[in-house]
């Protein structure tokens, strides 16, 4: 016997209850993830239960490095403004704050007792690249007592005496003598352009100088020079001077074998040479390489002036400072 199929109706029926009930699952679904949507309460609870992230500290304005401006057709740097009177209470709170901050040059100084600094003043200059050059092949480690140079293509050589591990120190801005020693406040006025200027190129701190002329210079009046010396030791800088001369400053060109038999006749432990690195002096660069083997050879090694700090090399110096009063103790009831 032949089974008939199912009428077409029973199958319409079947189909409208499946339809009808995916239907209703879908809204389940869809009612459900709503709910959970706009009632998220335990999420949001453990979610702002954990700490938010901190922000990031302002940085000391002390440490900032301002961006230098530059000549638009040389593309020479540009000094910092210059300042009749200077704020000494900025200056000494800003010293100390880098100072403390590290930003003080650290430099590794050569072992054994017979030292001996090799000083150059009023650099950079198109010879600064010889002088380096010879110190790199030769180890040996230099002061360079800079002056402003506008020149853009020996501006780079600031940095790269401290990249090389010498000592950069201050030889004041203009080294022009009638102005700085005009007054206490033109010599640190004209500083304190450097001080800037260095600041911002290299990101140190430079807190050693030398007077132009030397402390014990016949241009500026005793007044002026002690008033230096005072504002120096409550700024929290230190100056340095000479006891072993090239003899490269005389009007008269010294000759390569005059410069030699200078250093050398003078020479002596923690001796501080003074020589010059400006255009002019070709034969101290020429003589150089000869100098410091001749120094070697003679048992010294070759530091910068920071490792004298504590007690420099000065031609004039202050009364050392009074001790502190010991502050009186209030008896206790």
């Amino acid at each position: 016997m032949t089974r008939k199929s199912p009428p077409y109706y029973i199958l319409f029926t079947l189909l409208v209850i499946l339809l009808c009930f995916m239907v209703l699952f879908a809204g389940f679904l869809l009612v459900r993830r709503s709910n959970e949507d706009a009632l998220p309460v335990h999420t949001t609870a453990l979610a702002s239960s954990e700490p938010e992230p901190e922000p990031e500290p302002e940085p000391d304005p002390a440490l900032v490095q301002h961006p230098l401006q530059t000549d638009p057709q040389t593309g020479a740097y540009l000094p910092p403004a210059e300042v009749e009177t200077p704020d000494y209470e900025y200056y000494k709170n800003l010293i100390a704050a880098r100072k403390e901050a590290g930003m003080e040059q650290v430099i590794s100084q050569p072992e054994g007792e017979k030292k001996i600094y090799l000083t150059f003043d009023d650099g950079p200059s198109v010879f600064t690249p010889d002088i380096l050059q010879t110190l790199r092949e030769k180890n040996a480690k230099a002061t360079f007592f800079v002056i402003w140079n506008g020149n853009p293509a020996q501006q780079q050589y600031y940095r790269q005496i401290i990249e090389e591990g010498h000592e950069l120190a201050i030889h004041t801005y203009s080294h022009v003598y009638k102005k700085v020693y005009a007054s206490v406040d033109a010599y640190y006025s004209d500083f304190f352009r450097m001080y800037d200027f260095l600041w911002d190129l290299t990101g140190k701190s430079i807190t050693n100088f030398r007077f132009p002329g030397g402390s014990s210079n016949t241009v500026s009046s005793d007044a002026v020079k002690t008033g230096i010396m005072e504002k120096a030791r409550e700024l929290g800088l230190v100056y340095y001077d000479w006891n072993v001369s090239s003899g490269d400053a005389n009007s008269k060109k010294a000759t390569v074998s005059q410069i030699i038999s200078s250093v050398m006749g003078d020479a002596v432990p923690d001796g501080v040479v003074l020589m010059h690195d400006t255009a002019q002096k070709d034969t101290t660069v020429q003589a150089l390489p000869e100098l410091i083997d001749t120094l070697r050879n003679d048992g010294f090694t070759f530091g910068t002036v920071n490792a004298t700090r504590d007690n420099p090399r000065q031609h004039k110096k202050l009364p050392a400072p009074e001790p502190a009063e010991p502050s009186a103790e209030t008896p206790s009831a």
